[in-house]
């Protein structure tokens, strides 16, 4: 008798791992990341005290942002699947995080052979699509991300379908809740729309974004009544030749005075030298409207160049090295991370680091 319950018992529990595999084989959670540092000078930063130095030390993410996140999907069956994705950027030169848990990514969602419907924070639909467009495939340290598309959305519902040669994607994101209450905000925070499409060794992409009211957390005080950002995305590729090129028209609507209205011009252009070396080359161009200027431009019209090149230890492992300087403004334009110093027009930055994706 004891032996029979041991077997029937034993029968149980290798019942029960079975099942458990085929409940986990239905299941996958993968942890992923990137670790991107590098040593960095620019030159004509501000040193606090009205005059300029070059600025030498360490940066986190130069060719991609370090960020570590969680990816899963269950199937549901009949082609269902459900899927999230938790992603939080870090600084890999300090260890410090990007101020919230999750701040590039937090989503959960339904997909299927008809597309993905996503909810919560995540990337614009402009954004998503544009990438394979970027110059320099978004570069975090060289190239105007921010001036680029707006990239990411609160409170968003986002929908992306790929058929084909056709890549479409919408989205809609409502305002914070506690921001329509005590501010009496737009419902709406903001809604875009984009499509790319491949055909051969072409690929076009358009997208369209609008910015509804937008208010300071602090104060509540209106910093953009509302704003409006066209992209068109060109890219080709010649056997080891990728060429891109991209036009960008920004209009926002100030509290204050004039809109603030601005041409960006992108041209990319990148060579495979070796399976494992490569170099890219990239050019921006923005010009503004009615002589307005952001903070550290020296004229109406900001230019960069940017030359990085490349080499891969592994498949998950490269050495890269990049140079870029900018005219008549702050590299990246972008004046809270390249604070040019007053009286400059110019600055130069040299970087040479290490990224590794797991």
């Amino acid at each position: 008798m004891k032996l029979k319950t041991a077997c029937l018992a034993a029968s149980l529990a290798a019942a029960g791992l079975a099942t458990t595999g085929m409940a986990q084989a239905q299941s996958s959670v993968t942890l992923y990341g990137i670790v991107d540092i590098n040593v960095e000078a620019y030159t004509n930063a501000d040193n606090g005290r009205g005059g300029s130095h070059t600025a030498t030390g360490m940066r986190s993410g130069g060719q991609n942002g370090s960020r570590w996140g969680l990816r899963g999907s269950e199937d549901l069956g009949n082609g269902l699947k459900a899927i999230f994705t938790l992603e939080a950027g870090f600084s890999s030169n300090n260890g410090q995080g990007d101020g919230r848990a999750f701040n590039r990514t937090s989503m959960v969602g339904l997909a299927g052979n008809w597309g993905e419907l996503t909810f919560g924070r995540q990337y614009t639909s402009a954004w998503s699509v544009f990438g394979r467009s970027s110059p320099m495939s978004y570069a975090s340290q060289y190239e105007p991300l921010a001036r680029l598309v707006p990239s990411r959305a609160d409170n968003s519902i986002k929908y992306r379908g790929q058929f084909g040669g056709a890549d479409f994607s919408a989205y809609y994101a409502f305002t914070d809740q506690a921001d329509q209450m005590a501010y009496d905000a737009d419902v709406t925070g903001g809604y875009g729309i984009a499509l790319g499409y491949k055909f051969g060794m072409f690929r076009i992409m358009g997208g369209w974004d609008r910015l509804e009211e937008q208010t300071d957390g602090a104060t509540g005080a209106v910093v953009v009544n509302q704003g409006d950002n066209y992209l068109l995305g060109l890219r080709a590729d010649f056997n080891k030749f990728k060429v891109t090129g991209a036009y960008r028209y920004r209009d926002i609507e100030a509290p204050v005075g004039p809109d603030i209205k601005s041409h960006l011009y992108m041209l990319g252009l990148a060579y495979q030298v070796t399976p494992a070396a490569g170099v890219e080359l990239a050019y921006y161009h923005e010009n503004f409207k009615h002589d307005l200027r952001l903070a550290g431009m020296s004229d109406d019209k900001w230019q960069q160049i940017s030359l990085r090149g490349t080499y891969a230890l592994s498949k998950r492992t490269n050495f890269y090295a990049t140079v870029a300087h900018s005219i008549d403004g702050p590299l990246n334009l972008n004046n809270s991370a390249y604070r040019i110093a007053d009286g400059e027009d110019s600055q130069t930055g040299v970087a040479i680091g290490l990224r590794h994706l797991f």
